[in-house]
């Protein structure tokens, strides 16, 4: 199970991916720009298996390493058994998101448009306007005429 905080504004969201990258630095003693050896996501993971030593099994874990897409992912298990290598959990966390769930469906693409730029009729406030891209919700006979 995923979850992460949607109502960010663009600068908070820069400022969370900022945090992410001083932490995977600070957690990895690598610098990012350094790292030439490895991949971002190799990097990341060595260093969630490092932290998995610890944390209990079952327990949510809070993403550190902030993604614009994403910030403040928190992370719940629901099928990692006590016996998986602390290396493959720490690659499944790298890879638990919300990102790709509708992403490639005209579908999802569609449901995306209608929360993020018209809403309900009883939404007063829309994810565009609450990141400063609108000023109001966009109505259906604006689009489509009449």
């Amino acid at each position: 199970m995923v979850r992460f905080d949607k109502n960010k504004s663009n600068d908070q969201r820069n400022s969370r991916v900022a945090e992410g990258k001083a932490a995977l630095e600070s957690a990895s003693g690598i610098k990012a720009s350094a790292c030439a050896a490895m991949t971002a996501a190799e990097q990341t993971d060595l260093v969630v298996e490092g932290l998995l030593e610890t944390h209990p099994v079952g327990m949510p874990f809070d993403w550190p390493f902030h993604t614009r897409s994403e910030p403040g992912r928190e992370i719940r298990p629901l099928t990692g058994r006590p016996s998986m290598p602390n290396d493959r959990s720490a690659r499944l966390m790298h890879l638990a998101t919300l990102r790709s769930v509708d992403y490639y469906s005209p579908r999802g693409e569609i449901y995306r448009f209608m929360h993020n730029w018209i809403g309900s009729s009883s939404t007063k406030t829309i994810p565009a306007m609450k990141l400063g891209l609108a000023k109001g919700k966009i109505y259906p006979k604006d689009l489509f005429g009449g």
